[in-house]
């Protein structure tokens, strides 16, 4: 999607702009926050904050719009609308911690390359961290907090309302107000307790999400290309399976390891930590991703820097404006420069 988005972002849009966008700091300083400010899939210290959808999408709505629409026959028609308000409405978290994430600055390029990707798996919860002690005082307290039929304040104003309606009554009424007064106050009895217990349960369905955190499972995968050349190749074999093509793959080029020597497996699952589930990064956003990038490297996995946009971590210039066409041009003559040169160092050792 991000490449998609960068082979469209053409300088003719008329409804884009091409000024900079001022990113949130505040935002990213958040998401670190919220990742410990540490790479999520290595726990590498060195870090950048990525966005999964990219930012100068911002200002290039209409680059979006175009890519959700040749995307919907492959998300669906819900996920393309959801996607149209988070990425392209008035409300859009393209810059916030709902599309960012924490990585380290080697899988921050692999995912610009479509090599490295993240698939939400599944939503969790769990205790916090600094609450696993006192669990179970905690669970104990909850035990004794009163009884079960209200608020102790509720309760005994109901109880004392009763005692001065039952002297009352005794004193100054025949049997028959006695009884109906009696049921009046039996029924104002029983509402006190039944709002005693809603008080009660909105009390502690509060303490408990006070005292959760929710996480998103994510699965790291290392994407290998097809030998296709590209989506629009004429295949010789109508039968062929992309999935059956695939390209032998080169660990020792793309393997990012951690700090604790480990290798970052395919399929390694890592678990992303908010204390509140609105905190995490976005799922809908997440699979549109992952799914982009996996349809990219099935369908032969171009060199995406002959049409991919500059980065924050590539230009020497931070006020620069991008003017797309250009910048293309830039990436594929110093493309051919370092193949050029490459050549003439193999032929001076051949």
């Amino acid at each position: 999607m991000v490449h998609g988005i960068a082979a469209t972002c053409r300088a003719d849009q008329v409804d884009d702009k091409t000024e900079n966008i001022t990113r949130n700091e505040s935002a990213a300083k958040k998401a670190g926050d919220r990742d410990d400010n540490k790479c999520v899939a290595t726990g590498c210290n060195k870090i950048q904050i990525r966005h999964f959808a990219a930012v100068f999408g911002i200002s290039r709505k209409s680059a979006i719009r175009w890519v959700l629409h040749y995307m919907k026959v492959f998300i669906g028609p819900q996920a393309f609308r959801d996607l149209e308000v988070k990425l392209i409405g008035s409300g859009t978290i393209i810059d916030t911690p709902s599309n960012m994430v924490t990585l380290t600055h080697e899988l921050h390029k692999y995912m610009d390359d479509a090599i490295f990707g993240l698939e939400p798996v599944s939503y969790i919860s769990r205790l916090k961290p600094e609450l696993n002690v006192l669990s179970g005082e905690s669970n104990a307290q909850g035990i004794n907090t009163g009884p079960a039929t209200g608020d102790s304040r509720t309760q005994g104003h109901a109880e004392l309302q009763t005692g001065a309606v039952n002297l009352v009554a005794s004193v100054e009424s025949p049997i028959q107000e006695s009884e109906r007064l009696m049921e009046s106050d039996l029924k104002r009895k029983a509402e006190a307790e039944a709002e005693g217990n809603r008080i009660r349960a909105r009390e502690e369905e509060k303490k408990a999400e006070e005292m959760r955190q929710h996480g998103l499972e994510i699965r790291c995968h290392w994407l290998p290309r097809t030998n296709l050349r590209g989506p629009l190749d004429k295949a010789e074999d109508f039968g062929a399976d992309p999935r059956e093509m695939m390209e032998e793959w080169s660990a020792e080029n793309y393997e990012f390891r951690s700090e604790s020597e480990r290798p970052l497996k395919f399929g390694k699952i890592i678990t992303i930590w908010a204390d509140k589930k609105a905190d995490l990064p976005d799922v809908g956003i997440m699979k549109f991703i992952s799914h982009a990038l996996c349809f990219h490297r099935l369908s032969g996995g171009v060199d995406p820097r002959i049409y991919r946009p500059w980065t924050h971590y590539d230009k020497d210039d931070p006020g620069h404006i991008y003017d797309p066409r250009r910048e293309a041009e830039r990436r594929i003559l110093k493309i051919l420069a370092e193949d050029d040169k490459a050549d003439i160092t193999r032929r001076s050792f051949s």
